[in-house]
């Protein structure tokens, strides 16, 4: 029995380039989204997920009752980030999440890199989690495409077509749990 493996060049080839245009637009972000700094929240504020408390921040009509409230770096850095000696405790992400509607998985695997840069806020802490998405959810469209078609060039088209749209651009780039989601 050969259990040796054809390597795909042309599906490596397709993935790497796809990386490399995800890198860059991820480079290029310079500001966040609300949602993705709530991303960093859920998974890593031990004070809870609102940026007030009793104050449900994710409700527009009650913005207005942030007004007037006065925060400083120190609090944003502390809704964000882990603090030191905090890391890999996952039981605030469970209370963080009582009132979303997201799976916890994506924010046990931030909170998990976040551990490891404990005080530190920087979207390439997100990066690495969206781009082992991206690369499972490419290979699995692969798979299954090839059920559908008995043409390779056909498989591929299907990971050229998703993996540089602008839906899968977004989703990698964009620090939320979307890219772990359709992986």
């Amino acid at each position: 029995m050969n259990f040796r493996h054809k390597i795909d060049y042309k599906l490596i080839f397709i993935v790497l380039v796809n990386l490399c245009l995800i890198t860059f637009y991820f480079y290029q972000k310079t500001d966040f989204h609300g949602d993705e700094i709530f991303s960093f929240a859920h998974a890593n504020s031990r004070q809870g997920p609102y940026l007030a408390d009793g104050i449900d921040s994710f409700q527009e009509d009650r913005h207005h009752l942030l007004y007037g409230h006065t925060f400083t770096s120190a609090f944003f850095n502390d809704y964000v980030t882990v603090k030191s000696g905090h890391g890999f405790d996952y039981e605030p992400i469970i209370s963080n999440l009582a009132a979303g509607v997201h799976p916890p998985f994506y924010y046990f695997i931030l909170h998990t890199v976040s551990s490891f840069v404990p005080e530190t806020f920087s979207k390439w802490t997100a990066f690495p989690i969206n781009l082992v998405a991206f690369i499972f959810l490419i290979f699995f469209l692969y798979k299954i495409s090839r059920f559908v078609f008995e043409d390779k060039n056909l498989c591929y088209l299907c990971v050229i077509l998703f993996g540089f749209s602008l839906a899968a651009l977004n989703m990698a780039v964009f620090i939320r749990s979307y890219m772990l989601q359709a992986m």
